[in-house]
């Protein structure tokens, strides 16, 4: 098992900076492969609740696709959308990598309402 490399801490940021990302729990409806995408990918379609449906393109190819439907992941909902091999990226799941180098999604520990923040 190799281990991943853990980069420096950022430079600091101030708690205003935190408030104004708006992170929300979704619940993955759609996985589409992305041959387009210059690293292994999939457009991802996450459903928030009453916020609706955003598409990710999310390099979360360790998984199934078929694993991934109906698992509620943490995701960055404001963020300017992103071009991304012709396509837009709406939104940004939140990961982790594992010693492989696998990406783990963060996800809640028990069922929450879609939309719900994170805090």
């Amino acid at each position: 098992m190799s281990e991943t490399t853990v980069p420096e801490c950022k430079s600091e940021a101030g708690f205003d900076d935190f408030q104004k990302v708006d992170i929300r729990i979704g619940t993955i409806v759609d996985v589409q492969p992305f041959p387009r995408a210059r690293n292994p990918s999939y457009k991802v379609q996450v459903d928030f609740g009453d916020l609706g449906t955003r598409w990710s393109s999310a390099q979360i190819a360790s998984y199934a696709p078929e694993a991934l439907i109906g698992k509620q992941v943490s995701c960055i909902v404001n963020f300017a959308p992103r071009n991304i091999a012709g396509f837009q990226s709406e939104i940004l799941i939140l990961g982790a990598k594992d010693t492989a180098g696998n990406v783990i999604l963060l996800t809640p520990r028990s069922a929450v309402p879609n939309g719900q923040p994170v805090f």
